[in-house]
């Protein structure tokens, strides 16, 4: 399998990134940035690279773009992803969990942005249980947590 990975024709590696699972991270990320037809099967794949993304920040592509918005230990917070053209892009960086808390917090007062905000992993579970009550989720339905 490491010979096919490294096989200079790229058909050879990206049919080895979409098929068995256990292809290098490295030919995933390839596979992905390379063939957006067959893109909506890598990003459940385990092995895809979700850190160690910014130079994807610029990429012209916004599925990339959004892969790489989504990279938690980004240099810095994704803020200027914010105000991308694609709207996945936005998302995924509104759910980056680097972002500052008073920006998340506005976040989830703009319509088309508290979605992907209320998803940032940073939220204090008290935001998070303000948020349920807000959605009328009683808390008798809420899980227990851990």
């Amino acid at each position: 399998m490491s010979r096919l990975a490294i096989d200079p024709d790229p058909h050879v590696r990206h049919l080895l990134a979409h098929n068995p699972p256990l292809a290098p991270p490295e030919l995933l990320l390839e596979a992905f940035i390379a063939g957006p037809r067959q893109r909506p099967y890598l990003p459940i794949h385990p092995g895809l690279p979700r850190t160690g993304l910014n130079a994807l920040l610029d990429h012209q592509d916004p599925e990339v773009r959004a892969l790489a918005a989504a990279d938690a230990p980004l240099d810095e917070p994704p803020v200027a992803m914010l105000s991308d053209p694609d709207e996945r892009v936005r998302r995924a960086a509104g759910a980056g969990p680097l972002l500052p808390p008073d920006l998340t917090a506005a976040l989830l007062q703009a319509p088309e942005a508290a979605e992907a905000a209320a998803s940032n992993p940073s939220l204090p579970a008290e935001r998070l249980h303000e948020l349920l009550d807000l959605a009328g989720i009683p808390r008798s339905q809420r899980p227990a947590p851990p």
